[in-house]
């Protein structure tokens, strides 16, 4: 299993680990999860964004569904706590990943990024 180094805005941080939000939107993701090269679960370690900015949890992610155009069912946006207008305008018409969040954990102190860098979206974890 890769492990990934995954940028999250703290409000869907903290639905996560609420377990409210099951399902997390990307545009990019890893070429491992991609079903042609085998569609593997990542382990995502989760670095929360501004004003956070450190590391305080993680994840385990798998791909759940895949929309050529970012269109996705209102159940998939329910479960992912984004509203449609939300999805349409972070994807733009273009493809994007639903990918299911399981096995969360969060960390009792989170801590900031030291050797790695702060990544945009995701940065592969060298361990």
């Amino acid at each position: 299993m890769k492990t990934i180094v995954l940028a999250i805005k703290p409000r869907h941080a903290s639905n996560i680990y609420d377990l409210i939000k099951t399902i997390e939107f990307r545009k990019v993701i890893p070429k491992c999860m991609h079903p042609e090269n085998g569609g593997e679960v990542v382990l995502a370690i989760l670095y929360e964004s501004a004003p956070v900015s450190k590391v305080t949890g993680s994840c385990i992610l798998e791909i759940h569904s895949f929309s050529p155009n970012g269109v996705f069912d209102s159940e998939t946006l329910k479960k992912g706590c984004i509203t449609e207008d939300e999805a349409l305008a972070y994807f733009c018409g273009k493809p994007g990943y639903a990918l299911s969040v399981n096995c969360v954990v969060k960390f009792p102190s989170p801590f900031p990024l030291v050797k790695t860098k702060v990544p945009q979206n995701f940065v592969y974890w060298n361990t």
